[in-house]
């Protein structure tokens, strides 16, 4: 998770969760998972078993830590929490998204394929399914392991296949996106490719 600040609460839930899976996790583990160092690790164990979260048995060679009644609690509240964060930020970034696509429909243009079969790109078939007129075709992937088959219910295209559809723009959804419009250009009229920053400064007049 690149984008989200790992706070105290995600290091607190982080290593509860790991000793909950396996009560014997090293140190190192849970230094490695948090992506803090073993001495910070020390120091959150230390907090959590005098908040009563946490309980250590046995010896410097071999210790086992267990999660007591209220760690357990503690666990579920922070996994809700940061649930209904993740919940929040998917909705914003949906709306975002969205406000990126109108002006396609705003333009006539409602026959669209999505040149990338990732992350970026199943949130815009999303999106767009969610807007009257806007006629996602498809995606465009340069990995032939997708070729014919459908992700999230819509087929994934060859470049060359999907050019032999009709189509009035191709979204570029990955980034960067400098690769795929190397591979349009020349192939496709410029008019009809299109990058969500492209949409982005559509909307915003820049």
């Amino acid at each position: 998770m690149q984008f989200i600040k790992s706070t105290d609460y995600m290091k607190n839930l982080i290593i509860l969760s790991e000793i909950d899976k396996n009560p014997s996790t090293s140190q190192s583990m849970l230094a490695n998972n948090a992506g803090i160092s073993a001495a910070m690790v020390n120091s959150y164990i230390k907090n959590l078993c005098s908040n009563g979260y946490l309980e250590m048995y046995g010896n410097n060679k071999r210790t086992v830590s267990q999660l007591t009644v209220a760690g357990m609690e503690y666990k579920r509240y922070l996994l809700v929490s940061f649930m209904a964060e993740l919940i929040d930020i998917t909705t914003n970034v949906s709306e975002q998204i969205k406000q990126m696509l109108l002006p396609l429909v705003r333009d006539g243009e409602t026959r669209v394929f999505f040149y990338g079969a990732g992350e970026t790109g199943l949130v815009c078939v999303k999106v767009a399914a969610e807007i009257p007129l806007l006629k996602t075709i498809g995606f465009i992937d340069d990995n032939p392991e997708l070729h014919q088959k459908k992700v999230a219910g819509f087929p994934v295209f060859s470049l060359e296949t999907a050019l032999q559809q009709p189509f009035d723009k191709v979204v570029i959804s990955v980034f960067p996106d400098d690769g795929p419009r190397k591979k349009l250009f020349g192939l496709v009229d410029e008019s009809k490719i299109v990058t969500l920053s492209d949409l982005d400064m559509k909307i915003w007049g820049k």
